[in-house]
């Protein structure tokens, strides 16, 4: 039996490659295994629309155990993030210019590290780096993912 509880978090990161998308397959995963209706997006601050996620992404989301799914990135508009409840961000810039740039969605923009440990840090961009920064920085968003979702959990009172 499923969750009545709804919900729609968007991730944001630069590019819509890397970062955002496996928070993303992580997330939607927790979910699924919970019963939890959540919808769960990403995006980039500046993405350009169809680019299929970074090899290093799918590798280390395959090796870690999480399901390989289609991506092409999208770019942030105010239309998409109108769609949605809660708006995570991998670094403080991210968090601040979409605030700025969207006054209006400001209370529901935040940093994954916010929510997850209840402090502001940046999650690195490891668009140019080797696959071993991949995984050290995939373990970091799992583990804030992970956290996140649990204070979601509790807030709503969903923990079974």
């Amino acid at each position: 039996m499923r969750n009545k509880f709804e919900m729609k978090v968007l991730f944001i990161c630069t590019g819509n490659t890397c970062r955002s998308y496996m928070a993303q397959v992580i997330l939607e995963k927790l979910a699924r295994e919970k019963k939890i209706d959540l919808e769960v997006n990403s995006a980039g601050t500046q993405a350009i629309d169809g680019i299929p996620a970074y090899p290093y992404a799918k590798m280390a989301l395959k090796k870690n155990g999480y399901e390989e799914k289609k991506h092409y990135s999208k770019s942030i508009s105010e239309l998409l993030l109108e769609e949605y409840d809660l708006i995570l961000t991998m670094e403080i810039k991210q968090r601040d210019f979409l605030k700025f740039t969207f006054p209006k969605f400001g209370s529901k923009i935040i940093t994954l590290s916010e929510l997850a440990v209840n402090s502001e840090f940046d999650i690195d961009d490891p668009i140019t780096l080797e696959y071993n920064e991949y995984e050290k920085i995939f373990k970091k968003i799992e583990e804030y993912t992970q956290k996140a979702f649990k204070r979601l959990l509790n807030k709503y009172n969903l923990e079974s």
